[in-house]
């Protein structure tokens, strides 16, 4: 329980909270008893402090900073990036939530960067350079919102990691046909869903029944709900295969839709078989749905049913062949 605070003898009117944090006491001001055992009710809980900066003893700590970034800072305002999330969140337990920002310095840095090579990600796969650059990619907003808020002059050049060759973002029909073959029904099913739809694994394995229409004339419709997608927004996506939206959504209802965690190790093994890249993985699909959606419809259709804030984003996911090359090159002799 938190007790009240004196300086030389007189009560100040704040709240100490005491908890023991990885080996060290820790004690902090709170303006009011409830804040102040709210504080050690979240350490006894958690293992750590706050990480909105409660209770720090500087005005802009990291966690202050990064609460006030993801609310304030564009890109970050408003978005339901659960990715985002989980980076801040690994950021501010190694920094310290209660440190000011200049704690993060190079020295600093390259042990962040050692901890998350050793860590490993999504189904045991280790950490790649591009991951990990991603979380330098928070630090490095953080210290740029400190800075334009006038909080403060630090800098540090971020050690930013090879991210070695281009990835193979996307399937060709033959290569989805030959996957296909190896996976069980249940999978293929959602094979062909994730490529007829372009949806985040997310989105797709969080679906509940409701969001699944097949009431429809002319195709059934799968309603995304803004908190569900990365960018906050709602959309809706057109299924014009009847029998597949009805096996959908009697599978959710049934609980037999395989999970994300299955799916992934049964497609990742039948592209091991296979003899595929190794960087292949679920989220290539949505790569491919882009891919083939980019040599049929407008520029403006990709985004929207791809579901971007901008065009620059979904050009990322567009890989064109030779074959599409050639085909634009006769449009312009014809």
């Amino acid at each position: 329980m938190s007790y009240p605070h004196r300086r030389k003898g007189e009560l100040t009117g704040l709240w100490v909270a005491e908890r023991r944090i990885d080996g060290a006491r820790r004690r902090v001001l709170a303006p009011t008893k409830a804040e102040g055992d709210k504080w050690e009710a979240y350490v006894d809980r958690h293992g750590c402090a706050p990480l909105d900066g409660t209770g720090a003893t500087v005005k802009h700590s990291l966690g202050a900073v990064a609460k006030a970034a993801r609310a304030q800072r564009e890109g970050w305002k408003g978005s339901h990036d659960t990715s985002l999330d989980q980076r801040l969140e690994g950021v501010l337990h190694f920094f310290g939530p209660l440190n000011p920002v200049e704690t993060i310095t190079k020295e600093r840095l390259y042990a962040f960067v050692e901890l998350l090579e050793g860590r490993k990600g999504r189904f045991s796969a280790k950490l790649s350079g591009k991951t990990i650059n991603r979380y330098l990619a928070v630090v490095s907003a953080l210290l740029d919102f400190a800075r334009e808020c006038g909080w403060t002059t630090h800098t540090v050049n971020m050690p930013w990691q090879e991210e070695g060759e281009g990835r193979i973002e996307f399937l060709q029909r033959d290569d989805e046909e030959a996957i296909a073959k190896l996976l069980s029904a249940d999978e293929r099913q959602v094979l062909r869903l994730l490529t007829l739809t372009g949806m985040r694994a997310g989105e797709f394995f969080t679906l509940d029944a409701a969001q699944v229409e097949t009431s429809g004339n002319q195709c059934a419709w799968i309603r995304l709900r803004g908190e569900n997608t990365k960018s906050g927004k709602g959309r809706s996506i057109p299924l014009h295969d009847f029998d597949l939206a009805r096996w959908l959504k009697a599978s959710i209802v049934a609980g037999t839709l395989p999970t994300h965690e299955g799916f992934y190790r049964a497609f990742k093994a039948a592209c091991a078989e296979l003899g595929y890249s190794d960087k292949l993985n679920v989220h290539s699909l949505r790569h491919t749905t882009a891919t083939r959606l980019a040599v049929k419809v407008k520029p403006a259709q990709v985004q929207d049913f791809m579901g971007h804030g901008s065009y620059k984003t979904t050009q990322k996911y567009i890989h064109l062949t030779d074959e599409d090359r050639m085909a634009a090159a006769a449009c312009l002799t014809g």
